[in-house]
Parts: C-alpha cells; structure tokens; sequence
C-alpha cells in the first residue's frame, strides 16, 4: 500500500529527476504469471542510478514501541527490499517498468558499486537519540546504505537543483560515512551538505563551512529547464528515426546549475539571433561530462537546403577539436511561415586524431578564433 511519504518522495525525485527518470510503480515480470517488485522509487538517468526504500509510521495505528518499528521496519525490512532489489538489477537486463511519465521502460542491468542506496522514513514520534541520528547502515553483502529523514532529503533536494548535484552529494556522503563512521552520527545532515557545498574534495571537518548554505544562491529560476524541455518535446523536429530528442534531454539534465546557467544564456541567446534575422553561433563544453554543446542560429537566408549537412559539420568539428566523447548541436531558424524551428544533431564516439578535421580546424581558428574552455564554479554566492 503506498503512503503519503511514497507520494511525497516521488513528487521530490520528479522535480530534482523529472518524470522521464523517476519510477514508483516498481512491479515486473520475469515470466508469464510472475509479479516481482522493486524498492519504492527507483532514478534512473544513465550513470546516476538510486534505489529507495521509503517507510512512514502512522502512529494511530501503530501497536509497538516507536524505536522497534525503527529497526524493523526502516533499518532491516528496508535493508532487505534494497538487497533484493539490486540482485535483480545485477542479474536481469529484461526488466521493463513504467516511469512518472507513464512510458514503460527497460532498466540496464547494473553492478551494485553503481547504485545508491537510500532509505527514507517519517515519523512523528520521538525516536531515541541513537536513532534519529542514524545516517547510514552497513550492509555485509551491499555496502552502505543512505538514512535520510524526510524532512533532511527534502531540504537536500532544495539546495541540490540538478540530478548531477544529488548524485555527486551522495558520492561525497558515503566518502564522508567511510572517514567518519564512529562519529559521523553526531554531525547534522546541514553540516554535510554545506561541506558539500564548500568542497566535495578535502574531508576535514571545519566550522566555518556550517554557514554555507545560507550564502549559496538558490533562485531556481536560473537553472530551470522545464520550459526547454516541454519545447522540445512539442516542437523539435526528427528527420532521423534513429535520433531522439531523449539524446538532447539527458545531457541537458545531466549539467549542474552553473552549467545549466551558461545553457539557457545560448539558448535564449539563439533564439533572439533568429528574431532578428542574424546568423550567429554559440558554443561551450561541460567538462564534467565531456560533452560539447553547438547553439547554430540562421537568418532567412541562411535556411536553405544544405543547411542541416552543414550544421552537422560544424557540431562534428566542434567535438573534434576538443577531443571530446559527445556533442550535441541545435540549431535555429524560422521556416516559411515564420516560424520558430529547432532541430539537432548528436555525435558520441571516441576521439580518434583526424587528418581532414585537423585541417579544417586550423583553418576554422584562423577565421572564427580558437574556442576556449571556461572552468566554471561549482556553486555561486547569492
């Protein structure tokens, strides 16, 4: 039976994850007549992989002490689903479930070193100290296992805007639980995250970083994309059947806020270029991800035939010259009815040293200017 917290969580994942990667209806079939089910929710976008498990006590019902229904319940019940599920991730690649957009979808088969496990529980009793500070549990056959309040993963996902930011969060935690197991209990989960915040790379515990998350800018107004993504969705147009949309979407939502920021920039940028009839162009690569991004924007003379060959080269030798795995290109234009269109293109190979594309980059430096790789900060001050 599903609870307000399952409602809850998946509402949280499908903002943080959106709905294309967020499944809470978790029951498949193996074989004919079968009916096997996963954790709570489970996220799936590409690498970042996170089961949950999600239990609510409802206090007028309960009939045992509140810090017993914590241990068997939150801690092992929870423990076991997880476990289950992860056997069933590590040895079945014909697992089809539906995610938050209604679309059944097949799940990869994955290694457990690959999956985030999470519990996440409400109660509005009084847990015992020792309990209510519980911030992970050791599994002997799956490793670590996340304990979040609901509360604390709420307020982790206020902060943490992107799927890229909450999986790099929960790397960074388990990091933190493998230094400071014997301790770790008594630091507050707004410690962690504003160390987190701070530096996902030195561990050291300091008391300056507790005030962080007071200075990070949070207006999620400039890293959000669902007006992108819902323009997309209505509007691209596919020439190629083997391409997708799904392609640009994921590695939109795999960029964090400041990449996402430098994002929006070009794409509004491009947009304004067409209104005013100017042929332009805009380019940057999230590092991170290795993946180059090719805003191309064309005036009414511009938009001919051969422009989708052309552009196609340019987002080619745009991943060439930064040796990079992939690179998406959009380009813009006003069709014949004067109005705005949006296609793209997708490259992901492995570099390979290219006579031909060499020639033409130096030749494409010399008229354009070389493109250089800005380092962007992880998090900016409000």
């Amino acid at each position: 039976m599903r609870t307000e917290s399952d409602f809850t969580i998946s509402s949280i994942n499908e903002s943080v994850f959106y709905k294309e990667f967020t499944f809470n209806r978790n029951n498949f079939a193996l074989q004919k007549g079968q009916n096997n089910e996963l954790s709570d929710n489970v996220v799936l976008l590409d690498e970042i992989k996170i089961i949950i498990e999600i239990k609510e006590r409802n206090a007028d019902k309960a009939n045992n002490d509140v810090n017993k229904w914590f241990e068997n319940k939150v801690i092992l019940k929870s423990k076991k689903q997880i476990k289950k599920t992860v056997s069933f991730f590590e040895n079945n690649d014909e697992i089809f479930i539906q995610n938050r957009k209604k679309q059944r979808i097949k799940i990869p088969k994955s290694r457990n070193k690959d999956l985030h496990k999470v519990i996440i529980y409400d109660v509005k009793e009084q847990l015992s100290e020792k309990n209510r500070n519980r911030k992970f549990y050791k599994s002997r056959d799956i490793g670590y296992i996340h304990i979040f309040k609901l509360v604390d993963y709420y307020w982790v996902c206020k902060y943490l805007i992107t799927p890229a930011e909450l999986n790099e969060y929960l790397i960074f935690r388990e990091k933190f639980i493998t230094i400071y197991q014997s301790i770790l209990n008594e630091l507050k989960e707004q410690y962690l995250l504003s160390h987190f915040i701070a530096t996902d790379s030195d561990f050291t515990i300091k008391k300056e970083y507790t005030n962080i998350l007071n200075k990070i800018n949070r207006e999620a107004t400039n890293f959000d994309i669902y007006d992108l993504i819902n323009y997309f969705t209505d509007k691209i147009n596919i020439e190629n059947p083997e391409t997708n949309y799904s392609y640009l979407f994921k590695e939109i939502c795999k960029l964090k806020r400041t990449e996402l920021k430098y994002f929006k920039e070009r794409y509004y940028n491009s947009i304004q270029s067409v209104n005013n009839n100017e042929n332009n162009f805009y380019r940057f690569v999230a590092e991170r991800t290795n993946c180059g991004f090719v805003f191309l924007c064309l005036n009414s003379k511009s938009y001919s035939k051969g422009w989708n060959k052309k552009f196609s080269n340019f987002t080619e030798l745009y991943k060439y010259r930064h040796k990079l795995e992939k690179c998406v290109g959009i380009v813009f234009y006003k069709n014949i009815e004067n109005l705005m269109n949006i296609d793209f293109c997708y490259f992901e190979n492995e570099w390979e040293y290219d006579t031909e594309l060499e020639k033409i980059a130096k030749e494409d430096n010399k008229k354009n200017g070389e493109s250089k790789i800005v380092k962007l900060k992880r998090y900016s001050n409000k």
